[in-house]
């Protein structure tokens, strides 16, 4: 139960209680989530409201256990998601190298082979000397 010390709550007073953002507060007031008198440019919370929501909310570990869970889960897919970025970019490095020494490979058998036709030339056709 509230102190009866406040007639109205403003915002940032009702979102201390609440343990929210006291834009999500103003963001209720606005919505109709929360009833609100407006007072000037400002909205005002009874304690009532306060208490009524109160009652609602689930208790803070629950609500903390949640968002651990979610933020937990976000990491974890973002996770996965940078390891298939690196399997991919690796995959595709490793296809990259292996034509170059394929390339390569042909490359030295062409070399060898035109060693081996200027060898046999020298000596005659292949013919022994």
């Amino acid at each position: 139960m509230l102190k009866a010390s406040h007639q109205y709550y403003n915002a940032i007073e009702a979102a201390e209680i609440l343990h929210v953002h006291p834009e999500t507060v103003r963001r209720k007031l606005r919505t109709g989530e929360i009833k609100g008198i407006r007072q000037g440019r400002e909205y005002v919370v009874t304690p009532e409201e306060v208490e009524r929501l109160l009652a609602e909310q689930e208790p803070l570990p629950d609500r903390t256990q949640y968002h651990l869970q979610t933020v937990h889960s976000l990491l974890a897919d973002e996770r996965e998601r940078i390891g298939e970025q690196l399997d991919h970019s690796t995959g595709r490095a490793f296809l990259a190298l292996t034509e170059r020494y394929k390339a390569l490979g042909i490359a030295m058998q062409e070399v060898m082979h035109l060693m081996d036709q200027s060898s046999q030339d020298a000596h005659g056709d292949g013919e022994p000397s």
